[in-house]
């Protein structure tokens, strides 16, 4: 039995060619997802709101929550991105208590010392409320994140594979 192919085999080179290219289109992938990161975790510092929906924890002091200065909101940047995946992360030390929530307690003092309003405050220890900014991987990827990243891996790869 003899087999016989036929058909436009440029339109098979072609496709072939595009397969071997597509870890680089992954390493594309991958940093528009991690810049699609920053652009949601943007989302959530405007809408108040944790990843999942959940609105933020108002705070003592009044005004907008986590963006007193701007220093944590601005923070944020890309640490990695390959094809095997990326990362993202806050530039202030103190992201970590506000993605987790945590209490703190002074240390080489007597009192926390701070100012709500115009009042000055001394507190042996604060609880700061949890303030997710990114999701975590015990409660996976919320929908509006999935989504996102769907149509970033659908709009590199569509356009790879036309």
């Amino acid at each position: 039995m003899s087999l016989t192919f036929t058909g436009d085999f440029g339109k098979l080179k072609e496709f072939a060619a595009k397969l071997e290219a597509t870890p680089k289109q992954l390493d594309v992938v991958s940093r528009n997802m991690s810049e699609e990161s920053i652009t949601l975790i943007a989302d959530g510092f405007r809408g108040e709101r944790d990843p999942y929906g959940k609105k933020w924890k108002k705070n003592l002091r009044g005004g907008k929550i986590l963006s007193d200065k701007g220093a944590l909101r601005s923070s944020w940047n890309v640490v990695k991105a390959t094809r095997n995946g990326f990362a993202v992360a806050a530039g202030v030390f103190y992201a970590a208590v506000h993605q987790s929530g945590k209490v703190i307690r002074a240390k080489n003092a007597a009192n926390l010392v701070f100012k709500i309003g115009k009042r000055w405050t001394r507190k042996k220890q604060v609880k700061i409320p949890q303030r997710m900014m990114i999701p975590t991987t015990a409660r996976g990827l919320p929908g509006t994140w999935e989504q996102a990243f769907n149509e970033v891996f659908n709009e590199v790869m569509g356009a790879h594979f036309g």
